[in-house]
């Protein structure tokens, strides 16, 4: 299964934008948190860790999209604003 899951994630780090990975990644959390609004409950560094990439690369991310109006940054917490822009962010 550890074998299926490492093979995924160099297949999507080597077709997929950063930014279009880590879009993706906060729609599933949010998809899982089952709270109104929903919240992703995750560090910046456990997210680059679960996206291959470095933890500044993250942050620079996280706040275009907080600029963008997709989310809200809280420590420890990113709450969703905006799904719409994460999902054309995605395609």
């Amino acid at each position: 299964m550890r074998f299926g899951e490492i093979i995924g994630l160099v297949r999507e780090i080597t077709t997929r934008r950063v930014n279009q990975r880590l879009a993706g990644y906060l729609l599933r959390r949010f998809d899982e948190s089952g709270q109104p609004p929903p919240v992703a409950k995750v560090t910046q560094h456990n997210i680059a860790t679960d996206l291959g990439t470095a933890r500044e690369v993250v942050s620079r991310r996280l706040q275009e999209l907080e600029g963008l109006g997709a989310l809200e940054l809280r420590r420890g917490r990113i709450v969703l604003k905006n799904r719409g822009v994460l999902r054309r962010i995605i395609d």
